[in-house]
């Protein structure tokens, strides 16, 4: 019995160390996908700053010089909106009074 009971223990501290072995291969497995898809998620966005950096210039400076002009843009269509809004309140006002004056 006192062979048996060894034996027993032996295959509970293997089967331990093996479990354990097993565990930590699986978690170095997930660090490793996870070390590649970060890489590989790296590569990308560098390669699109690479391409934005090729268009604009090293400091972007082209770009920057883009959304200047967009800017004086869409503040040039607002002052046209403006100046259309105070057109069309003046046209409903005169519309308006040209209506009274027809009334009476």
């Amino acid at each position: 019995m006192d062979v048996l009971t060894q034996a027993a223990s032996i295959s509970q501290i293997i089967t331990l160390v093996g479990g354990i072995l097993f565990g930590l291969w699986k978690i170095w497995r997930k660090i490793d996908q996870h070390q590649a898809n970060s890489s590989a998620r790296s590569e990308v966005i560098e390669s699109r700053l690479d391409r934005i950096e090729a268009q604009f210039g090293p400091n972007g400076g082209g770009l920057r010089e883009a959304v200047n002009r967009i800017s004086a843009n869409i503040e040039k269509m607002d002052r046209k909106v403006d100046h259309i809004n105070r057109d069309l309140a003046h046209l409903q006002g005169e519309f308006k009074q040209h209506l009274r004056e027809k009334d009476k």
